[in-house]
C-alpha cells in the first residue's frame, strides 16, 4: 500500500491487495455456496447479471452469449434454471429489474427484451412471459432501437439505455407509466455512454471512449444539462456508482493495471480524486457496485470477485476476495463479468465468463485504521513527510501530508508496532492495538534532535558467480531526496553511515555490470543489511559517473552531466525538462543545462562538443545491438537551421557515424529511443566506444543535444524458423490472388515494428535502417506470439513482415520467422496478430520446425473456425482475417468506427484506420468496417 498527498485533506492511499500475516480476531470472508455452468450451446459464455427478491424468494437473471437464464436462487446451494430464453449471439447481455419485470439489452438485435415476472414465485414462467419493445415516438419522430450496451433503472421507474443502437448516448423510457409499452420520455446525445448510474434527478455518466464521466441534470429530460465531467485515472471510464449521500463517486476503467477511482464529488465545481484501489498490478476492473455505502464489491475479471472497505474512501482496504478463475491471472479478459449484491439473504451472484453463475456467501467485516496528526513537540507545528512504518507489514509504511496527517489501515485486527520518523527528530516507537469497524488515533509529538546514526551495510556481487565486485558504486537515497555514497572494498562489500532509520532507495552500479537498485527499503537498527547482485552487462542511465570523457571547442554548451533544466525556443522544448522515464534516477547528459528558463545562456556556440563513452568489450557478444535515447533540437536563426549531431561507434580501428540528427528531424524536441545492430556498421571488438558529437556551425541558431539510456544488448543465434501463411482482407485483390504492397510502394512502412503500444505492448527491437531493407512484396509489420502447447502461456513474440503471397518473412526477407527461446522438436500453439485486422490462433499445435508453412487461410486449422475468417470470393475458396478492428481489441464495434471518423480523409499515411492499406483514409475503409462490424476475435487471446 503506497500513499500519495491528493485532495481530500490532501491525502489519499493507492491500495494493494494485503492482508497481514498476524493472529485474526476478525475475518471477512467470501465463501462459495454453488456454482451453476451453461451449456446451453457450444462454447456458451456468461456477460452481467441482476437479481430479483419476491415472498421470500430470490431470483438470478443472468445474460450470456445466446440468451436469458431465470434460476431460482432461493436454496443457493442448489440454484435451479426455471427458464431459458434464446436470444441473438452476442457477448453483451445487461440486465435490470424494476417492480416486477426484468429488461434486458444487447448489442446484436431485437430491441429491449422485457419478461414479465409477476407469475413468481407460485406459478411458472414461460415463453408468453417475454416480450420486446422496439421503439415509440418521441417528440413527433418515431425512434427504433436495435441494440444498447447496458441499461440502469432509477428508483422512479425510468429506465436509461446506454450505447443504443451502437453509438447513442442515453435513451429514457418511464417503465412506470407503462411497464411493457413505455413512452420515450428524453434523450442525452452529446456523448456516447457506455454504463451509468442515476438517483433523483442527477445522471452519471461513464464515457468509456472520451476516458471521463459526466455529471447531468437530467430533471427536464427532453434538456439534459451537463453539470461537471471528471477524467477518470486511466481514461477509460467504465462503470460508475454513488454513494448515497451523494458525497462520493467510485468509478472503473477497463484496461489493464486499471483502479477503482474513488472522487470528492460533494462539490461538482471541485471533484477531486481522494483514494484508488487495485487488488494487482495488471489486472482489469470492470463494474463495482456500493453495499451500505461501506463496501465496495468489485467485479474484476481475472482477479474475481473483491469486496473493499470503502468508509474512508482516501484508504480503501481489501477485506476478502474470491476467485471465480483461478486458471487464469494478471491482463485479460476472462473470469468475472458482473456481481449482484442486493439480495435479502445477503448472498452475492456472480458471473464468470467462462465457468457460469457463482452464488457467494458474504461476511462483512469493517477494516481496521490507524490515523493521526505528527507534530513539533516544542513549537506545535504540523510536520509533514514523517514516515510512519509498521513493522512485518510494508504494505502500512505511509507518510504524513503537508498537514500533519496520516492514515492507514488493514483488513485484520491485532497489535502492530509503529514507528515515527523524521530527519531531524528522535524517532518514536509504540504499539497499538486496531480493532475491527474501528479508526483508532494516534497523535505523535516528535521531540527536535539526532538520533543515532544508522549504518548501514552490504556486499555488491556478481550476479553470475556470487563473488564480490570490487570498487562498485552504492548510492542511498531518503525521500527528501538526501543522498549518501559509498564505493565497495577488495571484497565487495561497503558500508555507509544515514543520519534516522526510514524509507531508503538503494542503488549499486559499476562499467561492465548492470545498475540494480533495491526499492523502498525500510531501514532500522534491526534491517541494516542491503546486498544487491549486478549482472554482467553494459548500462548507464547515469544514475553513477562511469567515467565518460568530453572533449569541447565551443564557447558555452559543453556536455555535462546533471538533472537537465528545460528551456524554451518558438514554443518547444529545447533542453528537455527531464530524462527517459524509464530508468533509474534523473539524470542524463545535456548540452549547457542552465538553470534558468534562456535557451541562449546554454546552447552549444562557436565550435562543437563531443561525448565519448569508457571502453566495452564485445567481442564475446553474438549479435551485439547498442541501445540508446537521444535528444535534439535545432532552432532559431534567420535561416533554417544547419546544426546537427552525429553519433558514432568506433571499434578501436573503425569509426562509423550511425545516426545523423539534424533540422526537422521527426523526433526533434523528445527523447527517442535507438535500437541498432552493431554489425550492421562495424566488426564488433573488444575496444568499442559510443561518440555523440553535435556542434554549431556558426550561422546563429540554438542547438541542443540529450544522451540517456545507454546499453547493449546480445541477441543470440535463434534456434528455431516458424513458417506461417495468412490473408489480410484489406488489402487482399481478388484480380491478382494476391494482397497488394502499397504501404510499401509508398514507403510509408514505419522502420521500426508499430507493436510497442497498447494494446500489444511488445516491446521487441525489430528495426531496418532504410525503406531499402524492407521486402519489395511486404505487405505490412505482422506480430507472431508462440504459446505453450500445454499452459498456453507466451514463450516468445516476433513481429515480421507478411508478403503479398501470404507468407512471413523475417527482417532478412527470408521466409520463415526466427525464434530464439523455442525448442526444436517441441510443440507450440501460433497466435497471428495484425495492427488492424482481427487475431487468429491455430486450432492445432505446430511442431517445429514446420517446413510447411502453417496455414491460416484454411478454416480447419483456426480455432473457431468460420467464424474467425472471411471467406474471400477465389476458387479454389481461400479465407483471410476480418479487418477493422482499429483499436485492436479483438472486436469490431463502435469504438473503431470512432476512431475512423476521427481521421477520414487522412492521406499518405500508416492509419490503423486504414482498413485497406492504400495509405489513405476514406469511404473505402469505412466499408470494410460496415461488412466486419459486431465481429468477436477469440476471446482466449483477445486484449
Amino acid at each position: 500500500m503506497s500513499f500519495a498527498s491528493a485532495y481530500y485533506r490532501h491525502f489519499f492511499c493507492v491500495c494493494l491487495f494485503s492482508i497481514a500475516m498476524l493472529p485474526l480476531w476478525a475475518q471477512s470472508s467470501l465463501t462459495l455456496q454453488s456454482q451453476l455452468p451453461y451449456t446451453h450451446t457450444a462454447n456458451e459464455e456468461m456477460s452481467s447479471l441482476w437479481g430479483y427478491s419476491v415472498a421470500g424468494h430470490e431470483y438470478v437473471i443472468a445474460g450470456t452469449t445466446a440468451g436469458t437464464s431465470i434460476v431460482d436462487v432461493t436454496n443457493p446451494s442448489n440454484p435451479n434454471e426455471i427458464l431459458w430464453v434464446p436470444g441473438p449471439t452476442t457477448y453483451w447481455r445487461e440486465v435490470k429489474v424494476w417492480g416486477n419485470r426484468a429488461y434486458i439489452v444487447n448489442e446484436e438485435s431485437g430491441g429491449l427484451q422485457i419478461i414479465n415476472l409477476s407469475a413468481l414465485p407460485i406459478g411458472a414462467l414461460s415463453a408468453s412471459n417475454v416480450s420486446y419493445w422496439t421503439g415509440g415516438i418521441y417528440q413527433g419522430n418515431t425512434i427504433s432501437l436495435s441494440t444498447a450496451h447496458t441499461i440502469y433503472i432509477d428508483e422512479n421507474g425510468i429506465a436509461y439505455l446506454f450505447g443504443y443502437n451502437g453509438n447513442g448516448g442515453a435513451l429514457m423510457l418511464d417503465l412506470a407509466a407503462n411497464p411493457s409499452n413505455p413512452p420515450i420520455v428524453g434523450r442525452y446525445t452529446q456523448y456516447y455512454i457506455h454504463d451509468g448510474f442515476v438517483r433523483g434527478d442527477t445522471l452519471w455518466a461513464a464515457h468509456i471512449n472520451n476516458g471521463f464521466f459526466s455529471v447531468i441534470d437530467v430533471s427536464n429530460k427532453s434538456n439534459p444539462i451537463v453539470l461537471a465531467q471528471q477524467n477518470t485515472s486511466n481514461n477509460f471510464s467504465h462503470n460508475i456508482w454513488v454513494t448515497s449521500n451523494g458525497q462520493y463517486a467510485f468509478t472503473t476503467d477497463e484496461v489493464s493495471g486499471s483502479y477503482i477511482d474513488a472522487y470528492n464529488v460533494s462539490d461538482l465545481s471541485d471533484i477531486r480524486r481522494v483514494g484508488q484501489f487495485r487488488r494487482s498490478t495488471s489486472g482489469i476492473q470492470h463494474n463495482v457496485h456500493l453495499v451500505q455505502d461501506r463496501f465496495a464489491v468489485i467485479a474484476a475479471y481475472r482477479d474475481g470477485v473483491t469486496i473493499v472497505d470503502v468508509s474512508k474512501p482516501q484508504c480503501m482496504i481489501e477485506i476478502a476476495n474470491y476467485d471465480t478463475s483461478p486458471t487464469f491471472s494478471g491482463n485479460g479478459f476472462n473470469g468475472c463479468w458482473g456481481v449482484y449484491p442486493y439480495f435479502p439473504s445477503g448472498s452475492i451472484a456472480a458471473t464468470d465468463i467462462e465457468e457460469g453463475l457463482y452464488l457467494l456467501n458474504p461476511n462483512y467485516v469493517g477494516a481496521c485504521f490507524l490515523d493521526g496528526i505528527i507534530t513539533d513537540a516544542a513549537t506545535g507545528a504540523l510536520i509533514q513527510g514523517a514516515s510512519i512504518q509498521v513493522v512485518s507489514n510494508n504494505a502500512m509504511n505511509t507518510n504524513s501530508d503537508f498537514s500533519g496527517y496520516y492514515l492507514t489501515g488493514r483488513a485484520t485486527a491485532g497489535t502492530i508496532s509503529v514507528t515515527v520518523s523524521k530527519t531531524g527528530y528522535a524517532s518514536q516507537t509504540f504499539a497499538v492495538t486496531l480493532t475491527n469497524n474501528n479508526t483508532i488515533t494516534f497523535n505523535v509529538a516528535l521531540t527536535s534532535g539526532t538520533t543515532p546514526p544508522l549504518l548501514v551495510s552490504g556486499q555488491v556481487s556478481h550476479a553470475a558467480t556470487n563473488n564480490g565486485i570490487a570498487n562498485a558504486n552504492v548510492l542511498i537515497v531518503d525521500n527528501d531526496g538526501n543522498s549518501y555514497t559509498a564505493a565497495t572494498n577488495a571484497a565487495g562489500t561497503y558500508s555507509i553511515s544515514l543520519p534516522t532509520a526510514g524509507t531508503y532507495n538503494i542503488y549499486a552500479g559499476k562499467w561492465g555490470f548492470v545498475t540494480q537498485a533495491a526499492l523502498n527499503q525500510n531501514l532500522s537498527a534491526i534491517n541494516s543489511t542491503v546486498n544487491l547482485s549486478l549482472p554482467s552487462g553494459y548500462y548507464d542511465d547515469f544514475l553513477f559517473n562511469f567515467g565518460w570523457t568530453v572533449n569541447t571547442t565551443a564557447t558555452t554548451g559543453a556536455w555535462v552531466r546533471g538533472e537537465p533544466y528545460g528551456t524554451t525556443s518558438s514554443g518547444a522544448l529545447a533542453n528537455p525538462e527531464e530524462d527517459i522515464s524509464t530508468d533509474l534516477g534523473a539524470l542524463c547528459y545535456v548540452t549547457g543545462n542552465p538553470a534558468d528558463n534562456n535557451p541562449s545562456n546554454s546552447d552549444i556556440d562557436n565550435g562543437s562538443t563531443v561525448l565519448t563513452s569508457p571502453i566495452f568489450d564485445l567481442s564475446a557478444y553474438d549479435d551485439p545491438h547498442v541501445k540508446y535515447s537521444r535528444w535534439f533540437r535545432n532552432s532559431g536563426g534567420s535561416t533554417t537551421g544547419n546544426d546537427q549531431m552525429l553519433i558514432k561507434l568506433t571499434n578501436g580501428i573503425q569509426t562509423v557515424t550511425i545516426e545523423t540528427i539534424s533540422n526537422n528531424d521527426p523526433y526533434e524536441s523528445a527523447w527517442h529511443d535507438i535500437d541498432l545492430r552493431i554489425s550492421d556498421y562495424l566488426t564488433p571488438s573488444a575496444t568499442m566506444r559510443l561518440i555523440a558529437d553535435i556542434g554549431d556551425l556558426g550561422d546563429q541558431h540554438l542547438v541542443e543535444g540529450g544522451l540517456d539510456g545507454f546499453s547493449i544488448e546480445d541477441h543470440p543465434a535463434p534456434t528455431v524458423r516458424v513458417q506461417a501463411k495468412v490473408w489480410l482482407t484489406g488489402c487482399y485483390d481478388i484480380s491478382t490472388s494476391t494482397m497488394r504492397n502499397t504501404l510499401r510502394a509508398a514507403n510509408l512502412l514505419p522502420l521500426v515494428q508499430p507493436y510497442h503500444t497498447a494494446p500489444f505492448n511488445y516491446m521487441g527491437t525489430e528495426t531496418v535502417s532504410s525503406n531499402a531493407q524492407i521486402p519489395a512484396t511486404a505487405v505490412d509489420w505482422i506480430l507472431l506470439e508462440m504459446r505453450d502447447a500445454i499452459t498456453d502461456n507466451i514463450v516468445e513474440r516476433r513481429a515480421a513482415w507478411l508478403l503479398q503471397n501470404g507468407n512471413l518473412a523475417d527482417l532478412d526477407g527470408n521466409v520463415g520467422v526466427a525464434f530464439s527461446s523455442l525448442t526444436v522438436g517441441n510443440s507450440y500453439r501460433l497466435v497471428i496478430r495484425h495492427r488492424n485486422h482481427l487475431a487468429v490462433a491455430a486450432s492445432a499445435n505446430i511442431s517445429l520446425p514446420n517446413t510447411t508453412p502453417y496455414d491460416f487461410t484454411q478454416i480447419t486449422n483456426v480455432q473457431n473456425g468460420a467464424t474467425q475468417l472471411y471467406a474471400l470470393l477465389t476458387t479454389p475458396p481461400t479465407n483471410a482475417l476480418y479487418p477493422a478492428d482499429a483499436n485492436a481489441d479483438g472486436i469490431v464495434q463502435y469504438s473503431d468506427y470512432n476512431l475512423f471518423a476521427a481521421q477520414n480523409g487522412a492521406i499518405n499515411t500508416y492509419n490503423p484506420t486504414d482498413f485497406n492499406m492504400d495509405g489513405t483514409v476514406n469511404t473505402a475503409d469505412f466499408l470494410h468496417y460496415r461488412f466486419a462490424s459486431s465481429r468477436l476475435g477469440i476471446t482466449s487471446i483477445r486484449y
